[in-house]
């Protein structure tokens, strides 16, 4: 996307932006946060996984409070994405996901303009978003159409009415600001009606108004303090002689002098009672005296943060090789981790987001045992994986009606919600139904205008087993597929799952030039004897080969691990040395047995 400024620009971005903290709960302190992607090999902007996020913790030796993920609005919630973030931190100081959604991209006219999210016809979309984020259930911060004062993407105010005064709403105001704030307030107001309450709202403009002119400042643009939780603002050092030169953080977002430029002090006279986040901001590279200009612009910024800004309680870091190389470490990691060793800024991300119900509390399905009446053939997406507690798993069925899948919660549970979390191969008609023995069943919700996206239905029953019946496919290409069926309720017993070692088989296997190895083939099942998806099996190779290994179970409980390979003759001997899956526990006195071995003559 291009940026264009007379001081320096960030992205043309729509935003949905989530994050960690409201008014009420600010600390002295400012936190770490981080947009991550390399651009060679994505044409888009993705969030790039567990990795990305500890390779740059590794660079600046600091934890990061949030991560910042682009998405359309036609879009899906990354779900899976966010989930990654948010188990990036710990229990009590999750990771929190900053999630950008962009109507428009440049020059794109077939994404929506603003007028049309006005008149609901992306009212779909956008109930979905508002659904998903409450499923997701943690703290999120949104951003709506970022940067709306810029011209250079068509959710801009430039491209939707700019200066007129005629042509929507009040003749007395310029139509562009005056749709964007009705486009916003439509947004929010889906989220609001939904009971989404887990999502800031941030509202992000860019550093300079573009075009420069009255109508266009941002101030206009801004929707009512009851819309918004955060302030936002990108800028960029671009080093460019088009874009003002080379430009400290002052500068860049701090010019008293220019009415178009001076970002902070328009945004404090908005409001001084919300925290500001720099949205996305980085520093050019310059190869002169080996990038020694960076390093002293990123030691004065952070100062700066912590002297002059104390109203700037999170940063974005854009670290990305792109137009310019915005990577933080281009000049070196010394200068970024010198600066952001200081504890002023943190990496504990606070939530700071209004009680929730379902926040605290664990599905009572979370991997309790489950049945389907089918699976769809050639793969391994069994009942389990639906209550796995992982939305990049999924259950799916044979492809014709009826089907269903049921859990046995293990104990008598007074239930007060289900959300079940489709894939594209949602329930047009069901019901949901419990049962006191698994065999006997009885209607406590039932739909025939399922939609897909996620179905969030209150209860109040008292059972032990919960079954989605589905009688008409909302596509009839395909069967019934679920990532997630959550089950939330007080009372009942949670009992702890526990797994352990069924068998240990081993076979020899030829190779080429005389070569052999040895394949140790491990079965792991519950206290019940079930077989157990996706844990990871752990042990090493002794006698003839020395080496660790590890791999994760398939769907019936099984999982290879290889020998080396050698020409020698001798005995192949495979030792388990721990079996681990999230929410599990390992139950080494039950194991039928931990080693084995083999000979090769």
């Amino acid at each position: 996307m291009m940026k264009k400024s007379i001081t320096i620009f960030a992205f043309a971005t729509l935003m949905l932006c989530l994050g960690p903290v409201f008014v009420s709960e600010l600390n002295a302190d400012c936190q770490i946060g981080a947009f991550i992607a390399d651009w060679s090999k994505n044409a888009t902007y993705p969030w790039h996984g567990e990795q990305g996020i500890l390779n740059y913790e590794e660079i600046i030796q600091r934890k990061v409070a949030c991560i910042k993920i682009y998405q359309k609005i036609v879009d899906e919630f990354p779900f899976v994405e966010a989930l990654g973030v948010h188990n990036h931190g710990t229990e009590s100081s999750p990771t929190v996901p900053y999630i950008d959604i962009h109507p428009s991209t440049n020059g794109d006219d077939s994404v929506p303009r603003l007028l049309e999210i006005i008149n609901g016809d992306f009212d779909s979309y956008i109930q979905n978003w508002a659904f998903e984020a409450k499923a997701y259930g943690k703290p999120l911060w949104v951003c709506f159409d970022g940067e709306m004062n810029g011209d250079w993407h068509n959710g801009s105010g430039a491209a939707n009415g700019g200066a007129t005064l005629d042509g929507y709403g009040d003749p007395t105001k310029p139509d562009g600001p005056e749709i964007y704030i009705d486009a916003w307030r439509h947004i929010h107001d889906i989220f609001e009606a939904v009971g989404a309450d887990n999502v800031a709202w941030v509202w992000s403009v860019n550093n300079s108004d573009w075009p420069r002119e009255p109508w266009n400042k941002f101030q206009n643009y801004y929707p009512g303090d009851d819309y918004v939780d955060w302030l936002g603002v990108d800028g960029y050092n671009w080093n460019r002689v088009e874009y003002a030169g080379w430009q400290s953080f002052q500068q860049v977002f701090d010019n008293q002098e220019d009415e178009y430029s001076n970002s902070f002090n328009r945004l404090r006279a908005i409001s001084t009672e919300k925290p500001i986040i720099i949205a996305e901001f980085a520093c050019a590279h310059e190869l002169k005296a080996n990038g020694k200009r960076k390093r002293e612009w990123i030691t004065e910024t952070f100062n700066l943060l912590e002297t002059t800004y104390p109203y700037v309680k999170c940063f974005i870091w854009f670290d990305m090789d792109k137009e310019e190389n915005w990577l933080i470490d281009s000049a070196g990691n010394e200068a970024p981790r010198a600066a952001l060793s200081d504890s002023y800024f943190v990496s504990e991300g606070n939530s700071g987001t209004p009680t929730l119900n379902l926040d605290n509390l664990m599905s009572l399905a979370l991997n309790k045992n489950a049945t389907a009446s089918s699976v769809e053939t050639g793969t391994d997406l069994v009942a389990s994986k639906a209550f796995d507690g992982n939305l990049g798993t999924r259950w799916s069925s044979a492809g014709s009606d009826p089907q269903w899948i049921s859990v046995d919660l293990g104990s008598f549970s007074d239930i007060t919600k289900v959300i079940l979390s489709w894939e594209a191969a949602y329930a047009k008609s069901y019901k949901i139904q419990i049962s006191d023995d698994g065999t006997y069943w009885a209607d406590v919700y039932s739909t025939t205008t399922g939609n897909g996206g996620s179905d969030n239905i209150s209860l109040s029953v008292n059972t032990r087993y919960v079954r989605m019946y589905g009688t008409e496919r909302g596509n009839i290409a395909w069967g019934y597929s679920l990532f997630e069926f959550a089950v939330y309720g007080t009372g009942g017993v949670i009992e702890e799952q526990k797994i352990h070692i069924y068998s240990i088989n081993m076979f020899t296997t030829a190779a080429k030039g005389g070569l052999s190895f040895a394949t140790a083939e491990t079965k792991i099942v519950d206290s019940n004897g079930q077989p157990v998806s996706e844990a990871l099996v752990s042990g090493h190779w002794t006698g003839l080969t020395t080496d660790n290994d590890s791999a994760v179970t398939n769907s019936t409980g099984l999982v290879r691990c290889d020998s080396d390979k050698t020409k020698k003759s001798g005995t192949f001997i495979f030792t388990v040395d721990n079996v681990s899956k999230s929410g599990w526990t390992y139950d080494s006195a039950s194991n039928v047995e931990v080693s084995d071995s083999i000979s090769k003559p």
